[in-house]
């Protein structure tokens, strides 16, 4: 349930990925690189239940930082994950 709209704006966001080591920016609002965790290759989650993809590769946040209305979370060098994304309009 939402109990308070937020206001929302427009803003560049800053995505690279390089050798299994990701990193998306928004100025003033995040800074995030995360980087997968390697065996014989990498490390993959399936069929877990996660609203953005069902299979989810392991990771580490190397470094992990929001601030937005009035909201602050740190999560550096804790986990972190990523996956596939497959974009259309319909």
């Amino acid at each position: 349930m939402i109990a308070k709209r937020l206001p929302t704006r427009t803003v560049p966001i800053d995505f690279s990925s390089d050798a299994g080591r990701f990193n998306v920016t928004i100025p003033n609002v995040t800074d995030v690189t995360v980087e997968g965790i390697q065996s014989l290759g990498q490390v993959w989650l399936e069929n877990v239940a996660h609203p953005a993809s069902r299979k989810l590769a392991a990771a580490k946040g190397v470094s992990s930082h929001y601030q937005d209305h009035s909201m602050r979370f740190e999560n550096s060098g804790r986990n972190g994950h990523f996956a596939p994304i497959s974009w259309s309009n319909g």
